[in-house]
């Protein structure tokens, strides 16, 4: 079997793969289909690069293009999954036309036959070297940023290494004559076939490793939120709150717990339905996690209940938290045609004895209850952790 076909076998079976997880992922599907494409073009340029290689000579210009497009619809598919949408199309277009335009006009003629074959290999070096080196630039500080340090140099690894490697062979192409850069040709076939089997490998692992990184941060995030409402579930919430409690007791820095209860929930699921009760739920998650802080949790703590688990905020500040949140609820979530929406507050604020972080919840949920029996619609400060525990 010719090398080179071998090669398009390879990158048409990537096209393929590509296109059936586009199908399968339809958040994923611009970047996916982009990937897609590259393989498509790669194995038709490899396809029709056979018979010239086979004799020695540049492959045909049409071969130098459709390479060279595919590795800009590549480029610009990381483009579209690091940011979700094709940030940088301008200066790509800037690399990639130029190239095909050489390309384009050096077949027209322009140039004698071992000159032109020098100069459109020179084109098509130069012009996928900047397409992948660009990229590369551009896209690290965010893939950096979202997918770490680590996954940045696996991906962006490949096209610095190709991008580089391709530069380091402009010189020979300058100083070789026509038949040197012949038997060059000749004489790298299989290399060159088996250096293409490795970086069409390296390169689609590494978008691979792209898409598993987000697909695990996903079932993660899943894993840690409530499907209703957005925010942390029972047991991120809890995780988040033993964490804070631990930190409090290292550092001896202000804690302090909210729960919060939407008032009447059940007549407002008999009287208008769930769906309005889960709309209501959402809203009111909305409207408390507008409010806190980044370094704040908030989480489902049951039913129509929330948690909050607020940092450094002595008794006075936490309250004053607390009312701003109240009124944010009331003045945000859905109005019904029975009136507003209005919950109740629980705060408890660590102190000095504590015995447990679970201690400090119930604290909270026993003054939620008391701002329940008192008329609803209001914040109650827990008793004292010793009055409590005596109680």
């Amino acid at each position: 079997m010719p090398y080179e076909l071998l090669c398009s076998l390879q990158f048409a079976l990537y096209g393929a793969c590509w296109a059936l997880a586009a199908w399968l992922i339809p958040e994923e599907r611009p970047a996916l289909l982009h990937w897609a494409a590259n393989g498509a073009l790669q194995a038709l340029a490899g396809f029709m690069a056979m018979q010239a290689l086979a004799q020695g000579q540049l492959p045909p210009t049409i071969c130098l293009a459709a390479a060279l497009l595919g590795a800009t619809v590549s480029v610009r598919g990381i483009d579209q999954f690091l940011h979700g949408r094709a940030r940088d199309d301008r200066w790509g277009l800037a690399l990639a036309l130029p190239a095909l335009a050489a390309l384009g006009a050096l077949d027209l003629g322009l140039a004698p036959g071992a000159e032109r074959m020098r100069w459109q290999g020179l084109a098509y070096t130069l012009g996928m070297a900047g397409l992948l080196l660009f990229y590369a630039w551009r896209c690290w500080p965010e893939l950096r940023r979202s997918q770490g340090r680590a996954a940045a140099i696996i991906v962006l690894a490949p096209q610095w290494v190709t991008g580089l490697a391709a530069l380091a062979s402009v010189w020979p192409r300058l100083t070789l004559d026509a038949e040197h850069m012949a038997l060059m040709r000749e004489g790298s076939r299989l290399p060159g076939a088996v250096a293409s089997l490795i970086t069409g490998g390296v390169f689609n692992l590494s978008y691979l490793v792209l898409l598993m990184g987000r697909l695990l941060g996903r079932l993660r995030e899943h894993a840690r939120t409530d499907h209703l409402t957005g925010v942390l579930n029972r047991r991120a919430i809890e995780a988040a709150l033993q964490a804070s409690w631990q930190r409090q007791r290292r550092k001896d820095t202000g804690l302090a717990v909210v729960l919060v209860d939407v008032d009447h929930f059940k007549q407002i699921n008999d009287r208008f339905g769930h769906a309005a009760g889960d709309q209501v739920l959402a809203q009111v998650a909305t409207s408390l996690q507008q409010q806190i802080r980044p370094y704040d949790h908030l989480g489902r703590w049951g039913g129509e209940e929330f948690l909050l688990v607020l940092h450094d905020q002595p008794g006075d500040s936490a309250l004053r938290t607390c009312e701003r949140l109240r009124e944010a609820i009331a003045q945000s979530t859905l109005a019904l045609p029975g009136g507003k929406v209005t919950a109740s507050l629980g705060l408890a604020v660590a102190q000095r004895g504590e015995v447990s972080a679970q201690g400090l919840v119930q604290r909270a949920d026993a003054a939620m209850y008391r701002a329940k029996a008192e008329g609803r619609d209001r914040t109650c400060l827990a008793e004292p952790a010793a009055l409590a525990q005596a109680a």
